[in-house]
């Protein structure tokens, strides 16, 4: 007994056979990506998360080296004496952070070159403040002197009307 739709059967069988193996196929291929593309998105993410830590950990660094440059500034008006020295351990660490600033920081702000300008200009309006207060004190010291000298002039020249008065007499 042969049977009579052998070929319809041969065709639904390799019919159903090849959307067994394309659903397999789409089955193993989701798997695939699934377990494949998060590996690649978590490296991505890790390099990111990466350079977000640097950036933390650099701008943790340079706030702490800019509290102790304030520090520093802070002292320059409790010791006018080493002002010089002062002012250079303050340009010397401003070199110093402006070198550590990396390559691949936000420029757009450029917030690190600001903060290191501003902290200059801070230090160089202190030096000309220290500069007027010296200067004023020396004004104050020379209208001193000039009162003494006045003094001393009105007491000369009431001893030369003296002296005048006296020599006319005399005459």
């Amino acid at each position: 007994m042969d049977i009579l739709n052998k070929k319809e059967r041969t065709s639904a069988f390799l019919l159903f056979l090849l959307m067994f193996i394309i659903t397999t196929g789409i089955l193993f291929f989701a798997v695939f990506f699934n377990y494949r593309l998060p590996l690649k998105e978590n490296e991505v993410l890790k390099n990111e998360n990466d350079k977000i830590l640097a950036e933390f950990n650099f701008q943790k660094k340079f706030s702490e080296k800019i509290e102790h440059i304030g520090v520093l500034i802070d002292s320059l008006d409790k010791s006018p004496e080493s002002f010089q020295f002062i002012e250079q351990n303050i340009s010397f660490e401003l070199v110093e952070l402006k070198e550590k600033i990396p390559a691949d920081s936000d420029q757009s702000l450029k917030l690190y070159d600001n903060v290191i300008l501003t902290i200059t200009d801070l230090v160089n309006a202190k030096k000309l403040l220290l500069q007027v207060n010296d200067s004023k004190k020396e004004i104050d010291m020379l209208n001193t002197q000039i009162k003494a000298y006045e003094e001393e002039n009105k007491d000369l020249i009431r001893e030369l009307r003296l002296a005048q008065q006296l020599s006319r007499r005399a005459n």
